[in-house]
Formats: structure tokens, sequence, C-alpha cells
């Protein structure tokens, strides 16, 4: 039974060890080379909203302006949150270390204070980079999926426009080519009711009314 309890206490220390003090340890030792991405990261946000914050500027239509200034907020918040980052970095883990007051140099208590105190703040500082990576993440996706599906509506649309184009050239060269050239005063597809009217007109019927329309033909 002891045996047992010892090997679940085993594994448990190998799997706290493997999966949250190793990782942990990690985050915090490339928490400079994560705040020097950072810094350099910062840059292309802020140019992105700015770009976002021109298109909807001239965007034309509400769809596009809307979506163009929910972008660019999204895109500022980001920096902003880089930014706060990048200070809390520069404040509490760039700081030198206290001088010891006389007499406490033979005891490590304050170096070990130092110590867990910056590996505390850069553990901290980790986590949110891992936030705001994932945050930015999620926008790049969003914005990519947006624009697919503007180029599918405006493919399309072209699509649709190209469709009736061709339509409208297939039944323009449909036409007999004698109805294209004809004279202004014959009528193309009416013969047979020309014909008809004519013999009306013709029977010299005392009761036959004309009544004569004029205006634009439709």
């Amino acid at each position: 039974m002891l045996k047992k309890k010892l090997d679940i206490a085993v594994e448990f220390m190998k799997f706290t060890w493997n999966y949250l003090v190793v990782p942990a340890v990690i985050m915090v030792m490339n928490v400079p080379d994560e705040v020097a991405g950072i810094k350099v990261d910062v840059k292309g946000v802020r140019a992105r909203s700015r770009e976002a914050y021109r298109k909807a500027a001239e965007a034309e239509d509400g769809d596009t302006r809307d979506r163009m200034e929910r972008r660019a907020s999204q895109l500022r918040e980001v920096a902003f949150h880089m930014e706060d980052v990048i200070d809390e970095y520069k404040n509490k883990c760039e700081v030198q270390q206290p001088c010891c007051y006389p007499g406490c140099g033979a005891l490590p208590c304050h170096d070990a204070d130092f110590v867990n105190t910056t590996c505390y703040h850069r553990l901290q500082i980790a986590l949110k980079i891992k936030c705001i990576q994932s945050e930015l993440l999620k926008i790049d996706k969003r914005i990519e999926k947006e624009d697919n599906k503007v180029k599918s509506s405006s493919a399309a649309q072209e699509q649709r426009r190209r469709s009736h184009s061709t339509v409208i050239r297939n039944d323009w060269e449909s036409l007999p080519k004698e109805a294209i050239y004809m004279p202004p005063d014959d009528i193309v597809g009416f013969e047979g009711h020309c014909d008809k009217l004519i013999s009306w007109l013709e029977m010299n019927q005392p009761q036959c009314t004309v009544f004569a329309l004029v205006g634009m033909g439709g």
C-alpha cells in the first residue's frame, strides 16, 4: 500500500516538474527575448492600425467603413497592451539589485527575495505576452476570414456581371440581321398583325372606327 502511494507521489512530481515547473522556467528565461520581439512587433501593429483607419476614412460604403474601424480599434488595443508590457518589464525587471545594508552580506535572504520577486514579475509578464500573442492571432484569423469573404463576394459580383453581359451579347447576336439593318418604316415580328389590320381597313365597313395611338413603343 505504501509503495503504491509512493509511486503515485513520484508520478505526480514528474508530471508537475515536466508540465508545470519546466515550462514556467523556460517562460521566465525567455522573457527578455519575448519583450525584445514585442518592441519590434508593436511598430507593425501600430502601422496596421493606422492603415485600417485610413481605409475606413476612404471607404464609400458603410460595411467597409465599419469593418475597417473595428479592425483598427482592435489592433490599437493590442498595441496598448504591448506598450504596457514593455513598460512593466522596464520598471520591474530591468531595475538594479539593491545594495545590501552592512552586516547582511553573509545572509542570502536579501538576494533570494530579489530573485523571487524578479522571477514572479517575469512570469506575470510572460503570461501577458502569451495572451497578447493569442489575441493578435485571433485578430489575424478574423481579418483573413473577412478579406476572403470580401474577395468571394467581389468575385461573385464580377461573375454575375460577366454572365449578364454574355446574355445581352447573345441576345443581340441572335437577332436576325434584317432586324438590325431594317429600314425605318419596316416593323419586324408583327407582319401577321399588320396584314390583319390592313385587311380590316380594306373591308369598307361603315361601322369601322380607327383609334390612332402615337408614342414610344415598348
